[in-house]
């Protein structure tokens, strides 16, 4: 059983986080059914998985302080959980994402640097590529998996140059995902020599390329990152775009029950 909140703060008692580094780098949590040690895999880049692994034993020293690692994601085979789990992932404007497929359970930092590589040449399988999904989650088929989105900067508030959407945006796209037109989501701004984005547009089109359905990919609290307010009239959450800084991150938390 999974129970998941998107919230403007960092809650409490995490067990876990996953920070990302654009680096689409990702975790795996195991537990082996015999011994009860907790593996816990690192992968040095996604197309080298699996990298290092770190043991725990008991699983209970997990428990003893919050576990910090460094990664676009992490994937908890809930298999032989023994005890409760808190993850979390922090975020700004880009798209915070759990899946599920079958007993595996991920969090995922959705960005335009894991997407398509767009600057960082640290990157190397983009992260929602088909071999990577089928590695992670034990060889399935990505329809078999459930995407949940929360808030993350809308098109209205993703801005870029005109320039920079055609030499570099559009053609990472059509190479990494050929069954996504580009076009359909660089849109018109109404500043001159601008475009926008349609990020959680982008994304939704790339997973269903890869397989998902249409009718797998839940879009809860949603809203835009830079614009929502509440009814206070205050930001209702943290955003790069809007305030120059990093400082403050919202926080995509699942806690995993046995």
């Amino acid at each position: 059983m999974i129970d998941y909140n998107f919230l403007p703060y960092k809650p409490p008692n995490l067990d876990i986080v996953c920070t990302s580094d654009h680096s689409c780098r990702i975790g795996k949590y195991s537990v082996d059914p015999e011994t009860g040690i907790v593996n816990l895999y690192i992968g040095d880049r996604i197309d080298m998985w699996p990298g290092s692994a770190l043991k725990i034993d008991p699983p209970a020293k997990l428990k003893e302080q919050e576990l910090k690692l460094v990664g676009d994601g992490l994937i908890i085979d809930t298999r032989n959980l023994q005890e409760k789990l808190f993850i979390g992932l922090p975020t700004c404007d880009c798209i915070p994402a759990i899946t599920l497929a079958n007993e595996m359970v991920g969090i995922v930092h959705i960005s335009t640097e894991s997407l398509f590589r767009f600057q960082s040449a640290r990157i190397g399988t983009p992260i929602l590529r088909p071999p990577v999904l089928k590695t992670i989650f034990n060889d399935i088929d990505p329809e078999d998996s459930i995407w949940f989105f929360g808030p993350c900067i809308h098109a209205e508030c993703y801005e870029f140059g005109a320039d920079d959407a055609s030499q570099f945006i559009a053609p990472q796209v059509r190479k990494y995902y050929p069954e996504v037109n580009p076009d359909n989501f660089i849109l018109p701004s109404p500043k001159q020599g601008k475009v926008q984005l349609d990020f959680p547009g982008l994304t939704i089109a790339i997973l269903e390329s890869l397989g998902v359905s249409n009718g797998s990919i839940i879009i809860k609290s949603c809203e835009c990152t830079v614009c929502s307010v509440g009814d206070d009239g205050a930001p209702k959450w943290h955003s790069y775009r809007r305030s120059g800084t990093n400082k403050h991150h919202n926080w995509l938390t699942v806690e995993i029950s046995p």
